[in-house]
């Protein structure tokens, strides 16, 4: 019987731990800044951050999250 409980708390435990982060279809909104020697693609995250995406010519492509601090 403890043994199934531990199981129960654990997997509670976990739950409460996973996130998902994601913005909602009406939320949703993605900028776009480029010019002939790079391309920003920006994305925000209500209440998470933003997401750029940077392709400078020449370079890889680059991804780079900015976390909001609450």
């Amino acid at each position: 019987m403890k043994f199934f409980l531990v199981i129960i708390l654990l997997l509670k435990y976990q739950t409460a731990l996973s996130r998902f982060y994601e913005a909602e279809m009406d939320l949703a909104a993605w900028k776009v800044t480029s010019d002939f020697f790079e391309c920003k693609i920006e994305h925000k995250i209500p209440k998470f951050g933003n997401l750029y995406f940077t392709k400078e010519s020449g370079k890889n492509l680059e991804v780079h999250f900015k976390k909001i601090f609450r």
